[in-house]
């Protein structure tokens, strides 16, 4: 779940993030190596300019993968 400001802060022509970066954030296609969590709030923070004129809320459940057992 995150706030519109992740999908409505702009860069020079488009909202910073859209569905295809989200996902690409979340499958391990910005940095694998990270928490997805991090992973997308870094990413936003980089590639915003100037100051977010919003707030910005996100949160993550997720729950462990069952193992088959």
């Amino acid at each position: 779940m995150y706030s519109d400001a992740l999908t409505e802060t702009p860069d020079i022509v488009s909202p910073i993030y859209d569905e295809d970066r989200m996902q690409m954030a979340l499958t391990g296609g910005v940095d694998a190596n990270g928490h997805p969590l991090d992973v997308i709030h870094a990413d936003f923070l980089d590639r915003m300019e100037g100051p977010l004129n919003d707030d910005l809320t996100m949160v993550m459940l997720s729950r462990p993968i069952e193992s088959g057992g």
